[in-house]
């Protein structure tokens, strides 16, 4: 994977979401959330993106996300999820990523 520029200079990240094989460019300070929704890939988020449903739920394979914020870390020991499981609404990738989701 590597990064696909933007215009203005302004680099994006790659993430790939297996095992659908589905590589989506994520804009910088852009959530995982909005940019999978953007092109068309399936997630869960009854809340709309608050951190608050936990459905959005994604397991970081490979990179390094961003340490969680207080509001997700929160909503991950809730609902009891284990190391390297995110929140894609709260995820604002700084490197390229693999994920993936139970329901794919």
């Amino acid at each position: 994977m590597s990064p696909a520029g933007y215009p203005g200079g302004m680099a994006s990240v790659v993430v790939r979401c297996e095992p659908l094989g589905v590589e989506v460019a994520v804009a910088p300070g852009q959530t995982l959330l909005a940019a999978l929704r953007a092109a068309g890939v399936p997630i869960g988020a009854a809340c709309d993106g608050d951190g608050i449903c936990a459905r959005c739920g994604l397991r970081v394979l490979a990179g390094d996300a961003p340490p969680p914020e207080a509001a997700e870390a929160r909503a991950l020991a809730r609902e009891g999820f284990k190391a390297g499981v995110r929140l894609a609404c709260c995820v604002r990738p700084t490197e390229d990523l693999v994920v993936r989701a139970a329901y794919w």
